[in-house]
């Protein structure tokens, strides 16, 4: 009771402290950084005034901590070396070029002091003195200042330095745990880098928590400040200081690793490894915390699962702490102590066992020494820390998102680039360095309490119109509603109506354990109420059937409904009541109505400013008719497919003949789509069912529906002709004609219609000229084909030369031709046997007569060609048979002029021939000469001399 009257006390006078705005801002190194806006749910990239530059001022970059006011406005960031305010200059008592400078590469975690909005404690570990203390442990031996500072914290106060806000004197670097450097390693307090906090059960104080070897030290921060009496609980395993050093030393992943669950119920700690520094690899432990008294216990080691040689780095729990997040590294020793492939793992903490839960969320992200923060979105981010290496360095750019961190694998929905901080190309805003240690879960819950989808900080009232604000709805909660910092009495429900603007907001305390939350809205006023008008739709029954039930598409009046205004959308429902609460919607592009009338109710919406308006719309079914009626059309390609074109524009005259002049007509493919107007058809229709098919024409009055008909869609086959065919003329026949016919095959002609186009209309047609003829044959349903016949031209050939090869061993004869036609050749018979070739071989010599044929049967010409040749032998017998020797191929047409001699052995001229007489004899002066061989000479007429000799013989 005394906790439900302090908050309604506090409700009363300061309900605007505890939004969740403290953790809206993320610093990085290298100048990045970005701002949460709650409203749009998106993050703003921040680059301007940032104090990290190239010069070392945020050194390693080991740790970061980034707090906000309550209202969002960054005050404070610290690197755990120095720390700088909201104008990015470092505070006067902790700039790291003071020789009491505040820490150094530990780790370092801002908050604000509950209910005191100047004061911010900023708590820091630095356990760069161990290294002075023991020189041989690996690593570097030197710290930022000498001094073992361990684990401290100091005191801002924002009044100071013209408030901006400075250390107050007195209050910086308090010691909280510290090494006595007169201690054994057994006996010493050293803290190790690991820092986190829990919000206390009372929801107003934190606890502050840090651990060394089995121990955890857990500190008491509240409104009367830090109690500097830890709670220890040391809980197994022990953590030897040696295996500390190097499980936690700056050069090693897993060096600070120490996380909370959201609702503070669970720790997790990463220690990179077992033993030595190249030792074995180490654990991921898992405890229970008592948020109530600072206890930690039941330790639960959470082994890789995956890889024996991996090593844990960076963790972090999903928003229901239900799943345990982390990276793990492949140690290599052989390779100077670095790390070569990395995995992204997610292990199931509801799990009977949770090491064998272990899921591989990726293998691929070229990440190095990469931290993992949960946000304030309930999403998980991840950077890249990676250096020296273009490509990583590009990466370091964005900020990886888990966007569903608790939803099964792989509906988590990872991106690697989630958030660009540096739009940049140079790397001058990147996401470097470590994300702050800062949770959300550590403030007050902020919800949403708006609920119209548009904004998450804006209503508006529209008009005279109410509006609601709604919150969470928990059984036995206490709200507390207010508007503009008064408390609204009487209104203590999870749902207020508003009726005027203001600044409302509404504090919960849910009274389940969880602490209180609370949600704000700013309202205001708009008049831009949208245009919502009545009408009424009259619709066709369906398929005809006379029950009033069919189906409506209300869409395509919505420029009616809105009196066509822009940026409106438009929701349908079937009650009134279902409208104004704008639940169970439905869908007005395809709805069946119930009754018959029946009312359907429209919200429209202003997208601008969220204001809405009802109207009413009157759903009456017709149950008029109209005529169906039938179309052919013609199968118009080759492929006979049944399928064909349509103007169903001649269909409109058959179905609206007898029916009032104002109706329309549009068809579609189905009697639903005719209902409720959905893909209307084109007139220039193709039928998709081949050679029959039923459409649907809608009649309409207006938008009304008239009625609905059937139109049969018919394929009728076009004309079996011969479509194309070749010909040909004979030229050396003119003005003799071919003729040519319409190509019907397996019919009779006269059944047909023709349309030549040489304008005549005859079955066949008479031509005697070459050229392309078509003509279009037409049956009796209407549907044409086309026949096109090529004439082609032939004739007689023309021998042009023909080239004779004589008085050789293998006389020949080629014929030169040209032509029109197509040629084939003949040798002395001019019924053949004709040959393609146009050369002849082998002629024996004397005269032939050589004929050329057109194989396309215009004609054949002929031509006697004479073949020189000389006997070998004659018989001057008087048998008639070889009596007499002569030169052949000689005649009155070839070669008369030649001149041919008749010698002895001896050269003695015995015989002057007459090149067309019968030749010689075989005598001399009258007596017979001897069986021997004689010789010749020829000149003939075109020059060319021969000489050889031939024999005489009985």
């Amino acid at each position: 009771m005394l906790k439900k009257i302090a908050l309604y006390i506090f409700c009363s006078f300061s309900l605007s402290v505890f939004p969740q705005m403290e953790a809206i801002h993320w610093q990085f190194q290298n100048y990045g950084g970005i701002k949460y806006n709650w409203c749009t749910e998106t993050y703003d990239i921040v680059t301007e005034g940032q104090a990290f530059v190239d010069n070392n001022q945020i050194q390693t970059g080991y740790s970061m901590s980034t707090i906000s006011d309550k209202d969002g406005n960054l005050m404070f960031y610290s690197d755990g070396r120095s720390i700088w305010h909201r104008n990015h200059q470092p505070i006067p008592q902790a700039s790291e070029y003071d020789d009491t400078q505040i820490q150094g590469k530990g780790n370092v975690i801002i908050l604000p002091q509950p209910n005191n909005p100047n004061i911010y404690y900023v708590f820091a570990l630095d356990n760069g003195a161990f290294w002075n203390t023991y020189p041989d442990a690996p690593g570097p031996v030197t710290d930022d200042d000498g001094i073992n500072n361990g684990f401290t914290y100091s005191v801002i106060d924002t009044t100071l330095n013209g408030g901006l806000g400075d250390i107050i004197p007195g209050l910086k670097d308090i010691p909280l745990l510290t090494y006595n450097p007169n201690d054994t390693i057994e006996e010493a307090i050293k803290c190790s880098r690991k820092l986190t906090v829990v919000r206390g059960n009372d929801c107003n104080s934190y606890w502050i928590i840090t651990h060394f070897r089995a121990s955890f030290y857990a500190f008491k921060f509240d409104e009367n400040g830090l109690d500097n009496n830890p709670v220890v609980s040391t809980v197994a395993p022990l953590i030897e200081p040696q295996e500390i050093t190097n499980s936690n030393s700056i050069w090693y992943r897993g060096a600070k690793f120490f996380k909370s669950s959201p609702d503070g119920s669970k720790l997790a700690i990463s220690h990179a490894f077992k033993n030595d520094v190249f030792g074995e690899p180490g654990f991921i432990y898992v405890y229970d915390f008592n948020n109530s008294n600072g206890n930690v216990s039941n330790t639960t080691p959470v082994f890789l699962g995956v890889d024996d040689n991996e090593y844990p780095a960076a963790i972090e729990f999903s928003p229901s702490g239900n799943y345990l997040y982390g990276f793990t590294y492949d140690f290599l020793v052989n390779n100077d102590g670095g790390f070569d492939s990395n995995r992204f793992l997610r292990w199931n903490l509801q799990a009977t066992n949770i090491s064998e839960s272990v899921e591989i969320i990726d293998e691929s992200l070229a990440y190095d020494n990469a931290n993992i923060q949960l946000g304030i979105d309930n999403k998980i981010y991840l950077n890249n820390n990676a250096s020296g290496s273009e490509l990583l360095g590009q990466a370091s750019r964005y900020l990886a998102v888990i966007n569903n961190p608790d939803a099964t694998l792989p509906n988590i929905n990872l991106q690697a680039d989630g958030i660009l901080v540096d739009p940049s190309t140079i790397f001058e805003n990147t996401a470097r360095g470590p994300l702050p240690q800062l949770n959300n879960h550590w403030f007050n819950k902020r919800v949403e309490i708006i609920k119209n989808g548009l904004s998450k900080c804006e209503l508006f009232i529209c008009g005279t119109q109410s509006e609601f604000l709604t919150a969470e709805n928990i059984s036995g909660a206490d709200y507390v509603w207010s508007k503009d910092g008064n408390v609204l009495a009487g209104e203590n429900t999870f749902q207020l109506e508003i009726f005027e603007p203001g600044f409302y907001e509404v504090f919960i305390e849910p009274n389940d354990g969880r602490c209180p939350f609370f949600g704000n809205a700013t309202v205001l006023q708009s008049n831009a109420v949208p245009s919502a008008l009545d009408i009424s739709i009259f619709q066709c029954d369906e398929d005809g059937i006379s029950d009033g039930l069919t189906a409506f598409n209300i869409t395509d009046l919505i420029e009616d409904i809105t009196n066509n205004e822009a940026d409106r959308s438009v929701a349908f429902y079937e009650s009134f009541s279902n409208a104004q609460t704008q639940t169970f919607p439905i869908d007005g592009s395809n709805y069946n109505n119930t009754a018959n009338p029946q009312t359907i109710y429209t919200v429209v919406t202003n997208t601008n400013s969220g204001c809405t308006a009802i109207s009413e719309v009157m759903l009456h079914v017709s149950n008029t008719g109209v005529d169906n009626t039938f179309l052919s059309g013609c199968d118009d390609d080759s492929i006979l497919d049944g399928i064909g074109s349509f103007d169903l524009s001649n269909a409109s005259n058959t179905i609206l003949s007898g029916l009032p002049n104002e109706l329309t007509i549009a068809f579609y493919e189905s009697y639903n789509n005719a209902l409720i107007e959905n893909n209307p058809l084109p007139n220039d229709y193709n039928n998709t069912t081949p050679y029959s098919q039923i459409i649907y024409a809608r009649v309409e009055d207006g938008f009304n529906c008239y009625g609905i008909s059937e139109v049969t869609l018919s394929i009728v086959l076009p004309p079996n002709i011969e479509t194309e065919f070749e010909t040909l003329y004979c030229l050396n026949s003119s003005p003799q004609t071919i003729t040519l016919t319409g190509g019907i095959i397996d019919d009779n002609p006269s059944n047909y219609l023709y349309n030549w186009s040489t304008g005549e209309t005859t079955s066949e047609i008479e031509v005697n000229d070459t050229g392309t003829y078509s003509v279009t044959v037409t049956n009796t349903d209407g549907c044409s084909k086309t026949r096109t016949i090529t004439v082609l031209p032939s004739n007689t050939a023309t021998i042009d030369n023909i080239i004779v090869t004589d008085a050789s061993e293998n006389n020949s004869i080629t014929l030169q031709v040209s032509g029109e036609g197509d040629y084939e050749f003949a040798l002395d018979n001019s019924v053949g046997p004709y040959q393609d070739s146009n050369v002849f071989e082998n002629v024996s010599f004397g005269f032939h007569d050589v004929h050329v044929r057109d194989k396309n049967g215009c004609g054949i010409v002929s031509e006697l060609v004479s073949v020189i040749g000389f006997p070998k032998f004659f018989t001057p017998n008087d048998d008639t048979v070889n009596d007499y020797w002569q030169v052949k191929g000689i005649s009155a047409q070839f070669q008369p002029n030649s001149v041919i001699y008749i010698y002895d052995r001896y050269g003695k001229l015995l015989s002057q021939l007459d090149p067309l007489g019968p030749g010689w004899d075989g005598t001399f002066n009258g007596l017979p000469m001897p069986s021997t061989d004689y010789w010749f000479s020829v000149k003939l007429q075109d020059g060319r001399t021969f000489t050889g000799h031939f024999a005489l013989r009985f």
